[in-house]
Order: structure tokens, then C-alpha cells, then sequence
């Protein structure tokens, strides 16, 4: 694992070790495009510097928090997203799926 490769707007999501995870705080924050930032800078996204821009890999959020989370990549990790509980529960909702089902006798 190295540190420096925290909060340094790559989404470090398919390398060996903690980053893209709760314990390392989703990589610095770096895989969702609105949590993306680099320290010292002012704005979000759209300021590259030498390094360039957040997203430049491509993003994997599963950040509960995130507004870009990914409820997909959440449930792989057995996480929600916080929009999942605020949104039409029916969209989320596999139980409303199976009971509409039938199956052959």
C-alpha cells in the first residue's frame, strides 16, 4: 500500500490494498466526481494541475455518501448508498420483482 497514493485524484480502485475502501476513506475520496478534489486547490474537478484532473482513470464510487454512488459497486462491498434510501424504494427493491414472478409448476 502507499499513502501517497491517497487524495491524489486517481481512483485507485482495482490495485491491491485498502484504497477504494472504508478504511482508507474511498482512496482520499478519489472515486466519485464529486468528492474529488486535490488538497491546496480551490475548486473541484475542473482544476488540473501537474498531476491533472480527478477522473482522468475513470471513477468507481461506492462512497455511501457520495451523490455519485453506484449501487452496484455499493452491494459488492455491502454498503448502501445514501440515495438509495431517499429514492422510490420500489427502484431498489428486489422483493417488489420476485413477488410479480411466477414460475412453472
Amino acid at each position: 500500500m502507499h499513502e501517497q497514493f491517497l487524495v491524489d485524484r486517481v481512483c485507485h480502485d482495482a490495485m491491491t490494498g485498502c484504497y477504494n475502501s472504508k478504511p482508507c476513506n474511498y482512496d482520499g475520496r478519489d472515486c466519485c466526481e464529486d468528492t474529488c478534489h486535490y488538497p491546496g486547490q480551490s475548486g473541484r474537478n475542473d482544476d488540473g494541475d501537474d498531476y491533472g484532473e480527478c477522473g482522468q482513470e475513470g471513477y468507481a464510487c461506492h462512497d455511501p455518501s457520495s451523490l455519485h454512488c453506484q449501487p452496484a459497486l455499493a452491494t459488492m462491498f455491502k454498503e448502501f448508498c445514501v440515495l438509495e434510501e431517499s429514492a422510490d424504494e420500489d427502484l431498489f427493491n428486489d422483493d417488489v420483482f420476485k413477488a410479480d414472478e411466477s414460475f412453472p409448476e
